[in-house]
């Protein structure tokens, strides 16, 4: 965003004096590591953002690639959302409250899935990571 004029830094909002360029922002940056370990238990974080679409993907890809695929764009959405939320509110969201988060956006996301597909996968694996009922 600092290349397109919209912040006076290049630094990422949580490292300061390290840039946030995409991998750093969605992959590298130190407050994600309980994120991550959350989202992919037992595994290595992702070193750049299509590790952590196929890793993401391939845990529910057993049930569909659709549901692999809209798990891996939840969570990196709820990573730029609370990336967001620092540098334009001010609030620094810890990873309970990431998880949350990325419950309620898939939840809402299942809903809206076209009734063909099931969704209670996708579901079971965010209550699971969240320990969200």
């Amino acid at each position: 965003m600092h290349r397109h004029g919209a912040l006076d830094s290049p630094d990422c909002p949580f490292c300061l004096g390290v840039e946030e360029d995409l991998r750093h922002l969605f992959t590298e940056c130190p407050r994600l590591t309980p994120f991550w370990e959350k989202v992919l238990p037992g595994r290595a974080p992702p070193s750049c953002v299509r590790d952590a679409v196929e890793s993401i993907a391939g845990l529910l890809s057993c049930h569909s690639a659709l549901l692999g695929h809209t798990a891996a764009l939840g969570v990196l959405w709820i990573i730029w959302k609370s990336r967001n939320r620092k540098v334009f509110d001010g609030i620094l969201l810890d990873t309970a409250a990431m998880l949350v988060m990325l419950f309620e956006h898939l939840k809402l996301w299942t809903c809206r899935a076209p009734r063909k597909v099931d969704t209670a996968p996708l579901v079971d694996w965010c209550q699971l990571i969240s320990h969200v009922n």
